[in-house]
């Protein structure tokens, strides 16, 4: 795995690239960069393995995030551990669903 660093507002970020960041990395980001201190692409990784996991809420996802906290820092850039359920929950409901679903992955 390579590792692959971008800016993201003021923040640069790191990240060993995966199958799932190859997926979002031009996904459209709708927060305001200047207050975002988790990476779209952390919150989509984390979302994606906690629903394949078996979360079924935002709740759900937060706890398996925080338990699998060491696992996601082998490859994600966590300089503000992991997102909260509210964050998850703003994140994900901000984004493009047509853009989203439009994604051709392979994952």
């Amino acid at each position: 795995m390579a590792i692959v660093s971008y800016t993201l507002g003021v923040i640069a970020m790191a990240f060993r690239e995966t199958s799932i960041s190859k997926c979002f990395l031009n996904i459209s980001d709708p927060r305001d960069e200047v207050k975002t201190r988790h990476s779209l692409l952390n919150i989509l990784t984390i979302v994606l393995c906690a629903v394949i996991g078996g979360s079924e809420d935002f709740y759900d996802i937060e706890e398996f995030a925080r338990c699998k906290g060491s696992f996601f820092q082998t490859f994600l850039d966590l300089p503000n551990w992991m997102p909260s359920h509210d964050t998850i929950n703003r994140v994900i409901s901000r984004l493009d669903p047509k853009e989203f679903f439009g994604l051709h992955c392979r994952i």
